[in-house]
Order: structure tokens, then C-alpha cells, then sequence
């Protein structure tokens, strides 16, 4: 029961492969008595090939695999124990085909006591897979994404005929659920990863000095315009405080307007800055806050140099 509460407590893949470690018995069996520092955010080929191997050892099986679903398929991404003839038969397997299929078609978990006689592999050209590579028992329980939607398959078999204990089936289903967490967790690093390369891009193409910065006051991004207006680089501001980039004098002209864009603020201003690589100039601002859950975690300012304009 220790190893179901800790994994319903998961909330991050991190928290999740520790979880894996500590089934496996790699750790003790409290995760409290683990040293964090030796766990890094697990990539998702790392993650599920813990999975598959945490699902074969609390049910003593003997082969298994993981299977995603790809345009309306369900494909191998790891395995165990198998031969290369049945991994190329099951390679791709539609909707009701074999133990995975029915398990992917019904979104429930399927057990197969004894592949020789059960309905699904009776008549089958899969029967006759399955038994070549040994296996006479099998259960396939689907990777479920949180709308609902099916992910994938995590199956294991079994050499002799075999049912997986309600416990065990237990346990495959939350091993299940985690692996499905971590995989919409991945897709949406994916995702948000090329909204901010297509960000990148188009504000590099902008003639206008854009930056991104943090609640602690350092640059987040800035794109080319704003590094040649500061005249530093990209890669030397980025990640530096306010400060160290636009000196003592031009941050504390700024920083009351900081302080109220930080306080959930959007506002436009005009002031004097000097720069300490370009000198004094009459600039319009725009600031604007980024919120996460009705928190300003980030914000954007965007330059204006209206020097001339102001002295006309």
C-alpha cells in the first residue's frame, strides 16, 4: 500500500521515477530516505523504459512493452524478452487486434489467463506469435491522457498460464496513469518549446527592442534589436539582472515602473535613461505582465527611442 500512496502522490515525472527507483528497490522503501540530488528529470524514452521494467518486476513476468499510439496505431517504443519475428508482427497493431488492441479498443484493462483458449487469440494469426515467442499469458492495460483520450498500452507476458493478482493489477494501472502524466507532461514542454522558438523568431525579425524578463529582475530573452541598442550580445544579457546590464542610474529610473508592472500593472511610460553604453536617451516603454495562475511570473518591455522626436 506504501508504493500506491506514493505514486498517487506523484505530481511530476521527477516525483514519478523516484517513485519507479524505490519499487525496484534501487532505494529504501520511504522515498524521504532517498538523496535527491543523485534524480534529474528523466526523458520520456528513459522514463517509460522504467516504467515497462518497474510493471515486469511487481508482476514476475518474464517479457513486456510499451506501446503509443500513432495515427489510430498502437507501435512498440520499448520492450523486453522479445524476438525480432514477433516484434516485427506486432509492430503495428489496429483497434481489437490481440490483447493490446482490445485493451486499446475497450479503454479497459485486459487479462488473458491463457492465450490458448481465450476468445481474442482463438483463430489467430496471433495466437500462433505469441506461442512461437513462449508466451501463454498476458495483460495489456491502457495509458489513459487526463481528457480521456488513449495514449498507449503498457503490456506484460507471462511464459505459463498466469493472472496478475488484484493487487498487482492495481498497482499496473497507477504505473499506467503515471506514464501517462509524465507523457502529456513531455508533449507539453514539446509544444511549449516550439512556441517559444517561433517567438524567438519573430521577434528577431522586429526592428523594435523587445525583452522578457523574470520576477527576481533578470532577462529572460531579448531579441537582436534590444542587444544591439544595449550594444551587448544576446547570450551575454540573457540570464543577468537589470542592474548589471543597464547600470545603477537607468535601473533605478526604470524601477518604479518595474514595480508596478510586477504588481500586475500594464503601463506605458516615457523617461530619461542613461545607458552607460549609449548615454542618456528619452525613451517610451511599454510594459507588460505575463500571469500564471493570477501570479505575474514574467513580463515584456518593449523600447521605443524617441530622443529626436522628444527634441523637436
Amino acid at each position: 500500500m506504501d508504493y500506491i500512496i506514493a505514486i498517487g502522490r506523484a505530481h511530476s515525472s521527477f516525483d514519478f521515477r523516484l517513485w519507479l527507483q524505490v519499487r525496484k528497490g534501487i532505494l529504501g522503501r520511504d522515498p524521504k530516505d532517498a538523496n535527491m540530488e543523485q534524480f534529474v528529470e528523466p526523458n520520456i524514452s528513459s522514463l517509460l523504459d522504467e516504467v515497462l521494467d518497474a510493471a515486469i518486476a511487481l508482476t514476475g513476468a518474464q517479457m513486456g512493452n510499451i506501446q503509443l499510439l500513432d495515427r489510430g496505431k498502437l507501435k512498440i517504443v520499448t520492450h523486453r524478452g522479445f524476438s525480432a519475428q514477433f516484434l516485427k508482427f506486432f509492430a503495428e497493431v489496429e483497434k481489437g487486434h490481440a490483447a493490446c488492441g482490445e485493451a486499446s479498443r475497450r479503454r479497459a484493462q485486459i487479462v488473458v489467463e491463457d492465450v490458448t483458449w481465450h476468445p481474442i487469440f482463438m483463430g489467430t494469426q496471433a495466437l500462433e506469435e505469441v506461442l512461437a515467442a513462449g508466451v501463454r499469458a498476458v495483460q495489456s492495460t491502457p495509458i489513459i491522457e487526463s481528457n480521456g483520450g488513449l495514449i498507449g498500452v503498457l503490456s506484460t507476458h507471462f511464459r505459463q498460464p498466469h493472472r496478475p493478482d488484484l493487487c498487482q493489477l492495481r498497482l499496473l494501472d497507477l504505473l499506467a496513469r503515471g506514464a501517462a502524466a509524465a507523457i502529456e507532461r513531455d508533449a507539453a514542454k514539446t509544444k511549449l518549446a516550439v512556441k517559444d522558438r517561433h517567438f524567438e523568431m519573430v521577434s528577431n525579425s522586429l526592428a523594435t527592442p523587445i525583452a522578457q524578463c523574470s520576477r527576481d529582475l533578470k532577462y529572460v530573452f531579448v531579441n537582436k534589436a534590444f542587444a544591439d541598442f544595449i550594444g551587448l550580445s544576446a547570450a551575454t544579457i540573457e540570464g543577468r539582472s537589470m542592474m548589471q546590464v543597464l547600470g545603477q542610474k537607468a535601473f533605478d529610473t526604470i524601477r518604479p515602473h518595474v514595480d508596478r508592472v510586477l504588481a500586475g500593472e500594464s503601463l506605458e511610460c516615457e523617461a530619461n535613461i542613461d545607458f552607460p553604453r549609449i548615454g542618456m536617451r528619452h525613451m517610451q516603454v511599454k510594459y507588460v505582465p505575463y500571469f500564471e495562475t493570477n501570479i505575474v511570473r514574467d513580463w515584456f518591455m518593449r523600447m521605443t527611442d524617441i530622443t529626436r522626436a522628444a527634441a523637436q
